[in-house]
């Protein structure tokens, strides 16, 4: 009698471990599909609130650029160079105040010509501030990253010019027409010409 109580203590045991098992595996199985979700969607990644509420009120029509705007040329340069990385959203410390700033490349419009507008969204205090750095008419967007490399000088395609911006830097490029890097010099927002 005491060994068949104790079989049925160790049936419900290798019950209740295979359960936990089976719940730990569908709980591995979500997070890595969630997990791969959240990387498919890096356009997705914009700061909710008051940055979201803000681009609604001023800038309504426009919507960010992601790699289903590119032709496929373009995106195939895109995912190759920049895997996982959205074209219209990048985040850097422009102003050097130790928090991350966000780049959005913005479009409005579908097919033809579209209207294009780069917008620095600057942390200030609480909230954000936008500022209108560019804007554009291309019937293939551009596409923007940052980079972070305070000790890169930055020349003008017409060996003109040189700039080393004072913290991180936006990078706008137009693939097979232009481009053009921004950033802070002595407290101003500067551009410079890389191609044309």
């Amino acid at each position: 009698m005491l060994s068949t109580h104790l079989n049925g203590l160790d049936r419900r045991r290798t019950s209740a471990s295979s359960s936990a098992l089976i719940l730990f595996s569908l709980l591995s199985c979500w997070s890595c599909a969630h997990s791969r979700s959240l990387k498919a969607e890096p356009c997705a990644a914009l700061p909710k609130g008051h940055l979201e509420h803000l681009l609604q009120r001023q800038l309504s029509g426009y919507r960010i650029v992601t790699p289903k705007d590119l032709i496929p040329f373009h995106k195939a340069i895109w995912e190759r160079e920049h895997p996982q990385s959205c074209p219209g959203l990048t985040r850097v410390d422009i102003d050097g105040d130790g928090k991350l700033d966000v780049g959005l490349n913005m479009i409005k419009g579908a097919g033809g010509l579209r209207l294009g507008l780069l917008i620095l969204a600057l942390r200030v205090n609480q909230g954000w501030s936008l500022r209108k750095l560019e804007q554009y008419e291309q019937n293939v967007p551009a596409v923007l990253w940052s980079d972070s490399d305070r000790t890169i000088i930055y020349d003008a395609y017409d060996g003109g010019d040189k700039l080393r911006f004072s913290h991180g830097a936006l990078i706008l490029v137009r693939y097979e027409s232009w481009a053009r890097a921004y950033g802070i010099v002595e407290s101003d927002i500067k551009w410079i010409q890389l191609s044309n």
